[in-house]
């Protein structure tokens, strides 16, 4: 029963702050990508890219940005609001 209303509370919570996790979860992350994928990509792509094993910079990029966001969202979450 009282792991119910954790989790009733939980969404009624999340029904008001949806918009705040919104930004943290799934727009940073893309300014990052495009920021630093894009704008320092662009420096690099010039370079050769034998260093990165043959790949382009963003595709070198978009994994490490996405586990630094699941790493992200992990403290957040286990830290609390």
């Amino acid at each position: 029963m009282t792991a119910l209303r954790v989790t009733q509370r939980n969404l009624w919570v999340y029904r008001r702050t949806w918009r705040g996790s919104l930004f943290g979860s799934f727009l940073n992350p893309l300014l990052y990508l495009g920021a630093l994928g894009v704008g320092l990509g662009s420096f690099i792509a010039a370079q050769d890219t034998s260093a990165l094993g043959g790949v382009t910079y963003i595709q070198f990029l978009g994994p490490g940005l996405l586990a630094a966001e699941l790493r992200g969202h992990a403290v957040r979450t286990a830290v609390g609001p």
